[in-house]
Formats: structure tokens, C-alpha cells, sequence
């Protein structure tokens, strides 16, 4: 075989998989993909979403914890809304609005990216 055969110049079709289904690698193609690779999918067995579960718990521990241990023990925390920037505050707003609710702080604004607010900031002035 020649060295050019074990390069891959990209993936044929779609570029991840389907819902429910993770790439596990690449395949050679069939069909009008024929000659091609392919994404390898597989899908996700019961066994990946506990560890999803595990994961989410986990994370979501850390955040009572954090409201336990820093926000709740602020003197007059009640008084302002607390803000939070990066993508795992935004992936888990649900989880902070419920612990916000429980500890009876007021949730502030939950920004994916802090170069969104700068540049709202940045917009305006």
C-alpha cells in the first residue's frame, strides 16, 4: 500500500452523528460515499447516559456547595443579584435558578461567553 492510502483528506457526509449516537472513529463508505470514510457512530447504551447522570450530579453538587459555602454566608447577599459567566453556568441555569429560588438570592444574568457582555458593554458606550 502506498502512504497516500492511509490519509484521510476529510468525512464524507454529515460532520457529527446522529442524536443518541456518538463517532467512535471512521469507516470506509457504501453507496454514493463509496471510495470514501464515513463517521463510525454507535449508539449510546444505557451504560453512557449513567455516566451522564454521574457527571450532571456532580456538577450539580459543586453548586449547591458553592452556594452554601460562599453566597449564602455573604452578609446582605439577598440585596444584589449574583451573576455568573462560562459555559457550564449557562449549561446548568436551570440547576442555579432552582438553588437561587432555595436560598432565596436573586439570580442576575447567566452569559455564556464574557466577550458577550463586553461587547454589549463596549456597543453602548
Amino acid at each position: 500500500m502506498k502512504a497516500s492510502e492511509f490519509l484521510i483528506e476529510g468525512v464524507a457526509g454529515p460532520k457529527s452523528c446522529w442524536k443518541g449516537y456518538r463517532k467512535v472513529g471512521t469507516k470506509p463508505g457504501t453507496g454514493k460515499n463509496a471510495g470514501k470514510r464515513v463517521n463510525d457512530c454507535e449508539k449510546i447504551g444505557e451504560d453512557v447516559e449513567q455516566e451522564f447522570d454521574m457527571i450532571e450530579n456532580i456538577i450539580e453538587d459543586g453548586l449547591n456547595d458553592f452556594f452554601f459555602t460562599h453566597l449564602n454566608k455573604l452578609n446582605e447577599s439577598w440585596l444584589h443579584p449574583i451573576h455568573f459567566v462560562g459555559s457550564v453556568a449557562y449549561g446548568f441555569k436551570d440547576v442555579l435558578k432552582q438553588l437561587a429560588d432555595g436560598y432565596e438570592i436573586e439570580l442576575g444574568k447567566i452569559v455564556k461567553s464574557p466577550m458577550d457582555g463586553l461587547i454589549e458593554y463596549h456597543s453602548k458606550n
